[in-house]
């Protein structure tokens, strides 16, 4: 298997190729947690876990992204987990491990830098 970084990463999976039923779910628990962070965040840092959702969206076609679910009945720190996981789960899809590494570490730092961040699970 090739793994293509860069610009020629986001060429191949903007091909239109139909997305694994694993990659769609990976990608959805992905989407659904970071729009619930960003929902439960103070409005003046909401930019924070977008970032991470703009870098993983970028390495998907446009007509392909994943519908965000609601997430309810879980705390923030669950949710922050949900979404590094999946983040990581994303590499096993072929996709560009560089900018996967960059959407953790910008993760990391918003959850860091996040006010309400329960540091460690209740």
């Amino acid at each position: 298997m090739t793994i293509h970084t860069g610009p020629e990463a986001a060429a191949v999976k903007r091909g239109g190729e139909p997305m694994l039923l694993g990659h769609y779910l990976t990608y959805q628990v992905a989407r659904s947690n970071l729009c619930a962070l960003a929902d439960a965040t103070e409005t003046g840092r909401l930019h924070d876990y977008w970032d991470v959702l703009d870098v993983i969206d970028f390495l998907h076609p446009p007509d392909q992204l994943a519908v965000a679910l609601p997430v309810r009945g879980v705390s923030r720190y669950a949710m922050y987990v949900a979404a590094r996981r999946a983040i990581e789960d994303l590499g096993r899809y072929g996709l560009d491990p560089v900018n996967l590494l960059e959407a953790r570490h910008l993760l990391d730092a918003a959850w860091a830098e996040d006010p309400g961040a329960v540091r460690a699970a209740p």
